[in-house]
């Protein structure tokens, strides 16, 4: 039987295994990218560098994110793992941005044959990489998922934009070493696109958890469904929902018949909410109100839903 991981588990293996694979990348990187002349692996050692610290700012915003409400916040600290994110992503955007830079001012220097063609010391260490990368991602991601880290999941998919850089890599210096050595600085242009796209997107992400966007449209019908669902319930009178952090508060309310008692309605009110927290994980709250119907509408109500099922 498998045994769920808390997310504090999961923190400690997640940024062990990505700390020492960065730290191992960053070295090897810079050592084959120097011997062998590669604009592009140099650019993937600094990249692998800049991983290293988004490691550790993953680490300690997921360990704050995680402590337990108090008298100060009682709504807890879930919003700091989406301010993590957004540190990562601008992490992750700075150094797009200069392996980009910098693949650009290697072009603009001058012709081709003022470019070095990369030995083949970094055309292996270029296919290493990427299958470590792309291992680093399936490990993180694993975790992130169990555990619903949005922090980890962006620090997941920053592996995965590393894996697609260190293709990059590959390609640029197979392609100058069969004698098209523009290709080199020209890969790092494109490893640094793939950076900046995977940017901007958690960014985007991590902004819309910190305002308190709105549910969708599909889950707020499934809301409906679940409620209307239980019996005693005649109608939704609303509901409204948010995404916060990485769980959804939901506000709800819906008619029952005026002729119920307080204890029966709110036995209801119970049954609605157990319904809501249980068919959809997701929902960390819920605030349930319950509206008496005139009795003749409710009749008409109840009667109406009675000949529809």
């Amino acid at each position: 039987m498998r045994t769920e991981l808390s997310t504090e588990t999961c923190l400690k293996k997640v940024s062990l295994v990505d700390l020492a694979g960065n730290v191992f990348l960053t070295i090897i990187k810079f050592v084959a990218g120097t011997l062998a002349n590669s604009a592009a692996l140099l650019s993937d050692a600094v990249h692998s560098a800049s991983d290293v610290f988004s490691t550790l700012v993953m680490y300690v915003g997921v360990k704050v994110s995680t402590k337990e409400p108090n008298k100060k916040y009682p709504y807890g600290y879930g919003k700091l793992e989406s301010v993590t994110a957004i540190i990562m992503s601008m992490i992750l955007f700075s150094a797009g941005a200069g392996i980009g830079i910098s693949g650009i001012q290697k072009i603009m220097a001058g012709n081709s044959d003022n470019l070095t063609t990369p030995g083949v010391f970094a055309l292996i260490v270029a296919l290493l990489s990427v299958a470590i990368k792309e291992g680093m991602f399936w490990y993180i991601y694993r975790f992130g998922k169990s555990v619903n880290s949005q922090a980890m999941l962006a620090e997941a998919w920053h592996q995965r934009t590393d894996a697609l850089a260190s293709i990059g890599s590959v390609v640029g210096i197979l392609g100058a070493r069969l004698g098209f050595p523009l290709l080199d600085p020209l890969a790092a242009i494109i490893i640094a696109v793939f950076i900046l796209k995977t940017a901007l997107s958690i960014f985007a992400e991590a902004v819309n958890k910190i305002i308190d966007r709105a549910i969708d449209d599909e889950l707020k019908d499934q809301i409906k469904q679940i409620i209307t669902s239980v019996e005693g319930v005649l109608a939704v009178h609303s509901v409204r929902g948010k995404y916060t952090a990485d769980s959804i508060r939901v506000d709800a309310g819906f008619y029952i018949n005026s002729e119920m008692t307080v204890a029966e309605a709110a036995e209801i009110k119970e049954c609605v909410k157990y319904k809501l927290l249980e068919e959809i994980p997701d929902i960390s709250y819920c605030m349930i109100n319950a509206y008496p119907m005139k009795n003749s509408a409710a009749n008409r109500k109840a009667a109406l839903k009675k000949k529809l099922d």
